[in-house]
C-alpha cells in the first residue's frame, strides 16, 4: 500500500528540511524496525484517547524491532504538552513540530498516523483515530516472523 506521504511507494520517508534534523536522528537510529509516526494536537477531542491507545502500543512490541514517535503540532506546543504529560504519563517520545513539518509531510488533517517498515517505506497511513485492533494488525504484518 503506498502512502501519499511519498512521492512514490518505493521511495524513502525521508525529511528534505535541516531543521527537522531530531526526527530524521530518529527515524536512523530505528532503522530496520517498524517504526509509527503520530501526528496530533492536544485540542482535537481524538488526540488524547489516541495517546492512551498508543501508550498500549508502545508495550506490545519488541522495542528492537518496534519504535513510536509522535510529533505534536499545537501552535503553543510546550505549554500545552507539559500539562497533557503531567495528567497522562506517555511511555514514548514527543516532539513539537510547525507548519513546515505538515508541508513535509502532507498533513492535511489531524490526527494523522504514519507506519513505516523496516525498509524505511511508508506501508500504511490514517487519517483520524484508528482502533487498536487495526494498529495492532498494521504493526504486526510488518514485524519479522518468528
Amino acid at each position: 500500500m503506498g502512502c501519499s506521504t511519498t512521492p512514490a511507494e518505493s521511495k524513502p520517508f525521508l525529511l528534505q528540511a535541516a531543521h527537522l534534523q531530531k526526527i530524521s536522528n530518529w527515524l536512523s537510529i530505528h532503522y530496520g524496525e517498524v517504526r509509527l509516526l503520530y501526528f496530533w494536537v492536544s485540542y482535537h477531542r481524538n488526540c488524547v484517547p489516541d495517546l492512551l491507545v498508543l501508550n498500549q502500543v508502545q508495550t506490545l512490541f519488541p522495542s528492537n524491532q518496534f519504535s513510536l514517535l509522535t510529533i505534536n503540532l499545537d501552535p503553543n506546543g510546550i505549554i500545552n504538552l507539559k500539562t497533557l504529560i503531567e495528567k497522562y504519563p506517555l511511555k514514548f517520545p514527543v516532539l513539537i513540530g510547525g507548519e513546515d513539518i505538515c508541508s513535509i509531510y502532507h498533513i492535511t488533517a489531524l490526527p494523522k498516523l504514519v507506519l513505516l517498515n523496516p525498509q524505511n517505506q511508508c506501508v500504511f497511513e490514517a487519517d483520524g483515530s484508528i482502533s487498536l485492533e487495526i494498529l495492532k494488525q498494521q504493526i504486526q504484518s510488518y514485524l519479522p516472523s518468528k
